[in-house]
């Protein structure tokens, strides 16, 4: 049996400030994806923070992605989380390091 999910769409951002809820409630997380891109060599280091938490970047830490990237070598991951249950809901924090820009994407039912 296959289980379809729901995703938030690609999120981009080169703003720490982007924290924020991605979904409200209970769910299974089945994955994250992650690109990190910049513009010049002196890039430093961007952090995704995962929660269960619907509102704010505390409470149960599910997942951590860290990716350095530079102008000539962009980095992208893909985490397969099976399905870890956030009781709470899922909340990003997001630290988006010098020079840089990140997409993502995260799937959940």
């Amino acid at each position: 049996m296959s289980i379809t999910c729901a995703t938030t769409g690609v999120k981009v951002t080169d703003n720490s400030n982007d924290d924020i809820v991605l979904v409200s409630s209970r769910c299974k997380l089945m994955s994250i994806h992650v690109t990190v891109t910049s513009s010049n060599s002196s890039a430093t280091l961007s952090t995704l923070k995962f929660y269960d938490n619907a509102s704010a970047a505390s409470g149960t830490e599910i997942s951590r992605i860290n990716l350095l990237a530079s102008s000539t070598s962009p980095q992208t991951i893909e985490f397969d989380m099976h399905g870890v249950l956030c009781a709470n809901g899922l909340f990003v924090d997001v630290t988006v390091g010098s020079n840089c820009t990140i997409a993502y994407s995260v799937e959940f039912a």
